[in-house]
């Protein structure tokens, strides 16, 4: 982006067809709304966004329906609520790279809710007549096994990987903390609403979605309090997920694909013009 047409870098005055000449200190203030405005555009995109989050692509569906999404190792996971199928996805473009199938699960008497990744391993929960948390070990696809296993108490809708311990959304409950070496629940947190669905950590809060809307809420863990809330343009959240990396928030909407959503970030371009001009605004208020 070049600078303002009626910025001239060899004098130390704008030129306005409306002002005349300006002097030093006016010009400084001139440019600092410029830059704010430049910094402002860069923020802005055509696609739909809500809260600081830029929507930037969504995924297919993967399989019949999602009732989970994990990240890691640059892989996005799904799971299928209906027939437990865990798919490895490429998250730029939604490509289905293995698939592993779970057995013993018969809907509804047990239905994939939740899957995580702890930083080691996947797990799974699941609920219906039975409730568990599995971690899962992948092997020459469809193989998977179970390498631990404990019984829940609730129907815990999804799960989120925090400092060590599981956090999970209850059916008509609150937010749940677990202990995954036992099971047990340790705490508890209130919930933005009885129906979340979809729980994932951004390294700071909680990301909490509802299971029949677009409500998205960020929620502190430690205490349950509601620290932003956004509306997007899907119908549910069912399973979230979240690089740190990138940035990028996973939203399954069920049987409808997968939502991406992106904090924006100024190119290296924009910087480098931001901070020529900033620097023009300190040679103004020296001179």
């Amino acid at each position: 982006m070049a600078p303002p047409s009626d910025f001239d870098s060899s004098i130390h005055t704008c030129r306005s067809p409306h002002l005349g000449s300006l002097n030093n200190y006016q010009s400084a203030v001139l440019l600092l709304f410029s830059a704010a405005l430049f910094v402002s555009s860069q923020h802005s995109t055509t696609g739909a966004s809500f809260g600081p989050y830029q929507v930037v692509r969504t995924l297919p569906n993967p399989g019949l329906d999602i009732g989970g999404l994990a990240y890691y190792g640059g892989y996005l996971y799904s799971v299928e609520q209906t027939y437990a199928n865990i798919h490895q996805i490429d998250p730029l473009t939604g490509q289905v790279l293995a698939s592993w199938s779970v057995s013993g699960f018969y809907p509804p008497s047990e239905v994939p809710t939740g899957l995580v990744y702890d930083g080691v391993s996947l797990w799974l929960s699941t609920r219906g007549q039975e409730n568990n948390l599995r971690r899962l070990s992948l092997g020459i696809p469809p193989n998977v096994s179970f390498t631990a296993q404990h019984g829940l108490s609730g129907w815990q809708m999804d799960l989120a990987y925090v400092n060590g311990n599981f956090m999970s959304p209850e059916y008509f409950g609150p937010i749940r903390t677990i202990d995954p070496s036992t099971g047990v629940i340790i705490g508890s947190i209130s919930s933005p609403s009885e129906t979340i669905f979809g729980l994932t950590f951004d390294g700071t809060a909680l990301i909490a979605g509802d299971g029949f809307s677009g409500t998205l809420w960020r929620i502190s863990p430690q205490d349950g309090t509601v620290l932003d809330s956004w509306q997007t343009e899907g119908s549910n959240s069912r399973g979230l997920a979240y690089d740190l990396t990138s940035k990028a928030l996973f939203i399954g909407g069920g049987s409808s694909g997968i939502m991406v959503a992106q904090l924006p970030e100024p190119g290296t371009v924009a910087l480098t013009i931001l901070g020529f001009m900033l620097f023009q605004v300190r040679n103004r208020l020296k001179a």
